[in-house]
């Protein structure tokens, strides 16, 4: 059920609408949404047709009302509201809405439509559009040629290329100048700011406008007509058919309005956007299959996914992503051979070049300082993310399956997740809100990212989470907020070569079972806070395994309310070796398999007890402790000054090693 914002005229107003889908066998209505509602939300009969139209290359045709034919049979113009039923194949043509203020429904019914250089279908004028594809039919609408398609392919691998060449040779250049004078890094570092400037504002204005004769700017909304599905005002997509979208030259399905899909199974394949909506995008439920060279799922406002089967590909996936990770290394690979094409043009369009839009970010760092860029920052890469808005990412049910160059779920807001399954491949960061990411309930699985999960705030109080990283698991995160990491239910595992946990404020675990495969390096840690601006590590509740290395070991707090012990090991713990952790009694508390070479790990969890010794076992060896506070630790770091190592934690030799990580028992 959808609790959307329902247009009126220019205003907004809360609205609960039942969307149900009751398509009949003949001589029976079919009808959806409410019948007392309008616009997107309303009522569909598909037996109360106002007219008919017959695609043919031969010469289309109508019967009934509010339909022009253009002579040559190409453009199709609805005049006027009512329900157009539409079928047959055109093989170069477009169907135009241009209805100002009125409803428009268009049922696809077996349709077969290209047009090469505009959108197939594109509402100009309209207050709402709904496409319902007929029950038992396969439907295609084309944009541009499978020849569009490989040139935008190309330009945007080259674009990608070259953005990451030009990151590796920036960063190399801002090394040397740093060891050469402060002065020269400002003088290049604001170069540098006033060029992305300069870049991102003429990208921008080549973006606003297009080459097409017929597009108008509209407050922004640019390629108008370059949409293979475009929309100017709110459009509805529903109905039990299938329908194949082919975005060529731009995206695939677009909407100035709140873009709604129901029980739809729809396949996209985009040069830029796979679905994108200016203002909110909601999607009930139905089956999606998105492959595009931008980003697969976009809002410039809110998104919401409630249910649903989704399958969502961006560029080449998740393992041609160009990245300055923990090793410092570029993946190898060369851009498509030829030339890029010219970057002169004003127009925006993929299949002259891949830019206009600009990457989440690819650049890590080494440490605390590690961090992504955001899409200012690169004004010549294309923003490849799977599932991306500019307001707040909700999903609350669902099936995910994302392989995404970039990030696979963004949010320059907030993202809350309450329920669905969640598989993800990424390039960057697997889940990335620039405010509070918050995760209730559900199933996270990120195989490949890196940095897992990454917020201003975290709060975990649910779920079953896994996360790989080459960078920092999760990572609390932000210039304007303040930093916290808080778990307090969920089953959570984290393998990562940056840190584990990282909070850049206060980390706290008050439940949940959280099982942490750190660094092998000496420069990170299982568990990171922000102790240079007096973040603390409290354990309060939940069971906590958290491995890795003691260069850049975090203590507990002596706040935390539940018993832990910081230990750290006389030798290096080999990958493999079982540790066992047993009471004075000789019963065995924990059990674990290290995946990595380790000397440390915390320990924490409701059985554990002050005053009491514990004995660690490993191989032939033998070692105990006596937990004589709350926060025990045999520890003894020394604090390192403001060199950017981080308060209250000894410095430590950096490296790179490590090896894929596997589940092993928790505490």
């Amino acid at each position: 059920m959808f609790k959307k914002k329902l247009l009126v005229g220019n205003k907004r107003r809360l609205a609960v609408v039942a969307v149900a889908i009751m398509l009949a066998a003949a001589g029976t209505a079919c009808s959806f949404g409410n019948a007392d509602a309008s616009g997107i939300y309303a009522e569909v009969d598909v037996e109360e047709i106002d007219a008919t139209i017959a695609l043919s290359d031969s010469g289309s045709t109508a019967s009934g009302s509010g339909v022009d034919i253009s002579d040559d049979g190409a453009t199709i113009t609805i005049t006027k509201s009512g329900t157009y039923e539409v079928s047959g194949e055109l093989s170069e043509g477009r169907i135009v809405v241009d209805a100002e203020n009125q409803d428009v429904v268009i049922i696809l019914n077996g349709v077969t439509l290209t047009c090469e250089d505009k959108g197939a279908i594109f509402a100009k004028n309209a207050d709402s559009l709904i496409v319902y594809v007929a029950e038992g039919t396969e439907n295609t609408i084309t944009s541009g040629t499978e020849e569009d398609y490989e040139v935008a392919q190309e330009a945007v691998a080259t674009a990608n290329a070259e953005s990451a060449s030009s990151a590796t040779e920036s960063a190399d250049t801002s090394e040397e100048t740093t060891e050469d004078t402060t002065e020269s890094t400002d003088t290049t570092t604001e170069d540098t700011t006033e060029s992305t400037d300069t870049t991102t504002e003429d990208t921008t204005e080549s973006t606003d406008t297009t080459e097409d004769s017929t597009t108008t700017e509209d407050d922004g909304f640019t390629n108008s007509e370059k949409a293979a599905i475009m929309a100017k005002c709110d459009l509805r997509l529903t109905g039990a058919g299938t329908l194949t979208v082919n975005g060529y030259i731009n995206n695939g399905i677009q909407s100035k309005g709140i873009l709604l899909s129901d029980t739809l199974n729809l396949t996209v394949a985009s040069a830029n956007d796979g679905v994108k909506a200016e203002t909110d995008l909601d999607i009930e439920d139905g089956t999606y299959t998105i492959t595009s060279y931008g980003d697969g799922m976009q809002s410039d406002g809110t998104l919401e996914i409630i249910d649903g089967t989704f399958t969502v590909t961006t560029g080449e996936g998740a393992s041609s992503a160009s990245t300055v990770g923990m090793g410092g290394e570029i993946p190898s690979g060369e851009a498509p051979s030829g030339e890029a094409p010219s970057t002169d043009s004003t127009t925006f369009d993929p299949t002259q070049m891949g830019g206009g839009r600009m990457n989440g970010g690819q650049m890590g760092a080494m440490g605390d300082t590690a961090d992504t860029t955001t899409d200012a920052d690169d004004s010549t890469a294309v923003s490849q993310k799977g599932v991306k808005a500019s307001g707040s990412v909700t999903i609350s049910g669902g099936s995910f399956t994302i392989n995404s160059v970039d990030d696979a779920v963004h949010s320059d807001s907030d993202v809350e997740i309450t329920g669905g399954t969640l598989d993800i491949s990424a390039g960057d960061d697997g889940i990335h809100a620039e405010s509070a990411l918050t995760i209730e309930d559900g199933t996270v699985n990120i195989e490949t990212s890196n940095e897992g999960i990454e917020g201003a705030t975290i709060t975990i109080n649910g779920g079953d989470i896994d996360v790989n990283a080459t960078d920092d698991g999760m990572n609390a995160s932000s210039d304007t907020d303040t930093p916290e990491l808080t778990i307090n239910g969920g089953d959570i595992y984290v393998s990562a070569e940056g840190d584990g946990l990282d909070s850049n404020g206060n980390l706290t675990i008050n439940g949940g079972s959280v099982y942490v495969d750190g660094p092998s390096n000496g420069g990170n840690a299982a568990l990171d806070v922000g102790t240079e601006s007096g973040g603390v590590l409290a354990i309060n509740g939940g069971d906590v395994t958290a491995i890795g290395m003691s260069q850049m070991m975090e203590t507990v707090d002596a706040s935390s309310t539940q018993v832990s012990v910081a230990f750290v090991f006389s030798n290096t713990v080999e990958a493999g070796t079982e540790v066992t952790v047993s009471d004075s009694s000789g019963d065995v508390i924990a059990t674990y398999t290290t995946t990595k070479s380790s000397n440390c790990v915390i320990l924490s969890s409701e059985e554990m007890e002050e005053g009491e010794t514990y004995t660690f076992t490993y191989g032939e060896t033998t070692e105990t402790i006596t937990a004589d506070s709350v926060n025990a630790t045999n520890y003894s770091g020394q604090s390192m000054d403001n060199s950017g190592m981080g308060g209250g934690r000894m410095g430590g030799q950096m490296g790179t090693q490590g090896t894929d990580a596997t589940s092993s028992d928790s505490l």
